[in-house]
């Protein structure tokens, strides 16, 4: 991930550290930059936008896998690995475009505002996570929330504004998928693995 503006980390957490699992797609270093700038005239335009997501941290989740406290489950880790790198090596490298913002009517005080495509702009992508998702199945993995829709968003900012509108498109070349443990309240993510997408 050299490319990217990434600060993720990989010292071991401590041993009693909360944290999540999650797969993931990540910007390279010019999307963020994109991405950053699109924000920057957001909160021009609009004002106050929330707490804003650090550059490092900007990603499109897959599949959140779970949420722990202490050292992550080997089996988990190790089967989930085995479906990313299973269809790492069925698909070949696809783009990635957003091209609107749109906010989530969650917990009320932290509505997320993101980033998103158009409906039906990003078919690899739903495909991707679709046999992803089955890749999981077939290894036992169970999911956080498995009867969501998935609904590929990259997160900007949270508790601002109620926010929807087209922006300048920002795309780029999923190359690789990432396998990231999400430490709670250091705002720092952990690599665990990755895998260059090698399909045809």
């Amino acid at each position: 991930m050299s490319s990217q503006l990434s600060l993720f980390d990989n010292e071991p957490p401590s041993a009693r550290q909360k944290s999540s699992l999650f797969v993931a797609f990540v910007p390279d270093g010019a999307a963020i930059q994109r991405i950053v700038e699109c924000r920057e005239r957001l909160a021009e335009s609009h004002g106050y936008l929330g707490k804003q997501v650090s550059p490092e941290l900007l990603h499109i989740t897959l599949v959140w896998i779970s949420d722990y406290e202490g050292d992550l489950p080997p089996r988990v880790v190790r089967d989930t690995s085995a479906a990313c790198a299973a269809v790492a090596a069925e698909f070949d490298t696809f783009e990635i475009r957003l091209k609107r913002v749109g906010f989530y009517r969650t917990k009320p005080g932290s509505y997320p505002l993101v980033m998103k495509g158009d409906e039906g702009c990003n078919p690899r992508l739903m495909e991707f996570q679709e046999s992803l998702v089955k890749q999981l199945a077939l290894r036992g993995v169970s999911r956080k929330e498995p009867g969501k829709k998935f609904d590929p968003h990259l997160t900007l900012s949270r508790g601002g504004l109620e926010l929807a509108e087209p922006v300048a498109p920002v795309s780029w070349i999923a190359g690789e998928v990432v396998l990231l443990r999400s430490l709670s309240g250091q705002g720092k993510y952990v690599t665990l693995d990755k895998w260059r997408l090698s399909g045809g």
